[in-house]
């Protein structure tokens, strides 16, 4: 039988913890704290499988507030999230909700049918869950390793990437990274394309000192030319969109725009707000 979560230790101070094979959780371990980054679906609690790595005092982060990087804050007191994410991720924390991912992804894995309870999955909440502020250039201090918060709204409102530079890695949940980035929610909660593009090149011109990109999904680590590939996805887009394939997931359904190593996901809105802001 396959297993829900799976531990990957990518170096000394990192480890990958995967949900269903799709989903990244990044364990970042200083000498006096450790950092989950963020927590999933949370279909299982991974808090023995953290406590089997480090004893260490754990903090939580979330890149932003969609359902497969926050539902798991269930399994903790406080997690760290840009504000602006907070009213989507309390208001999308439904049973509705939850019923669509889980259709999807015992779809995508039928053995899950098998192992998930549902009925302790629908009465989880996150009304026990302080949430804590995130926002640009707050530093989590975890002794010997530090990670700043970088503001890139686009995929959300909120979104943040977490750059270290003692690690020289960028933790970019799915800002920065080669899987398909979704485009296809409404403007209040996905921003448009131009914003995205703007938020690529303000930290394209930070000039940041780093060998590796932790994203939240996908390939992993990937390489820091993702960032630029990105910017020429969108501006490709703006240019010609013949072949795009269409795509659903839990309802969301969109085309797949593809260039180079990475992939942009759009709905005919987000298209045609980006090509009329690139006048």
């Amino acid at each position: 039988m396959p297993m829900v979560n799976s531990v990957t230790k990518m170096t000394d101070r990192i480890y990958r913890i995967t949900e269903l094979g799709s989903i990244h959780r990044y364990l970042v371990l200083g000498n006096e704290k450790a950092l989950l980054i963020d927590t999933g679906y949370g279909f299982e609690d991974i808090r023995p499988m953290i406590r089997e790595i480090t004893s260490l005092p754990l903090l939580v982060a979330n890149t932003h507030g969609h359902s497969d990087h926050c539902f798991g804050n269930y399994y903790f007191a406080e997690a760290y999230l840009n504000p602006k994410d907070l009213p989507g991720l309390l208001a999308g924390y439904t049973r509705e909700a939850k019923e669509k991912i889980i259709e999807y992804r015992i779809r995508k894995n039928p053995w899950f049918k098998d192992v998930l309870d549902q009925d302790t999955y629908f009465a989880q909440n996150l009304n026990h869950v302080t949430h804590l502020p995130l926002v640009e250039n707050d530093v989590l201090d975890l002794g010997g390793v530090t990670l700043r918060a970088i503001e890139v709204p686009g995929h959300s409102v909120g979104s943040v990437a977490l750059y270290s530079p003692e690690l020289r890695s960028l933790f970019g949940g799915d800002s920065v990274n080669s899987h398909p980035i979704w485009y296809v929610g409404s403007f209040d909660q996905t921003l448009p394309l131009s914003v995205f593009l703007q938020s690529l090149r303000r930290l394209q011109g930070m000039n940041l000192d780093f060998d590796a990109i932790y994203p939240g999904h996908g390939n992993s680590p990937i390489g820091p030319e993702v960032l630029d590939q990105l910017i020429g996805c969108i501006l490709d887009l703006n240019q010609r969109d013949e072949g795009d394939e269409p795509i659903e997931n839990s309802g969301m359904v969109g085309r797949q725009h593809r260039f180079e190593n990475v992939c942009i996901i759009y709905s005919p809105e987000h298209l045609k707000a980006l090509r009329d802001s690139l006048r």
